[in-house]
């Protein structure tokens, strides 16, 4: 459930719009008088149990933005793969690894992923 956070009153304004006879003028000062803010806490259940009730696009829209979010900047990204080839550089200079071609390497992530999903449970 939603639980109240916090309440606030904004500024109180001078207008007594109970007071106006014109009507027009009565609407005018009642649009103007500040109203009680709220502000709502949402569990992360609560968001999504929300979230799930929208339509397919607007939940993929909103999972695009969240995992946006997510990423890195390309100055980090760059820094971070660097810092992978050097280590990957240095492994093979001190013979700790041994390269493969790509034919094999394509051949073992087949297999695996082959693998993989023989052994998932079907549904």
């Amino acid at each position: 459930m939603c639980r109240l956070l916090r309440k606030r009153a904004a500024p109180k304004l001078d207008l007594d719009w109970c007071n106006f006879k014109n009507p027009a003028k009565k609407k005018a000062a009642k649009k103007a008088t500040p109203k009680k803010w709220y502000t709502w806490v949402m569990s992360a259940e609560e968001l999504l149990a929300q979230v799930l009730r929208l339509p397919r696009t607007e939940r993929a829209r909103l999972a695009e933005e969240v995992l946006s979010s997510l990423e890195e900047s390309d100055e980090q990204v760059a820094a971070a793969w660097a810092r992978e080839l050097e280590r990957r550089s240095r492994e093979i200079a001190q013979g700790a690894v041994q390269p493969v071609d790509w034919d094999t390497a394509r051949g073992q992530v087949l297999k695996e992923i082959e693998q993989r999903r023989a052994d998932r449970p079907s549904p």
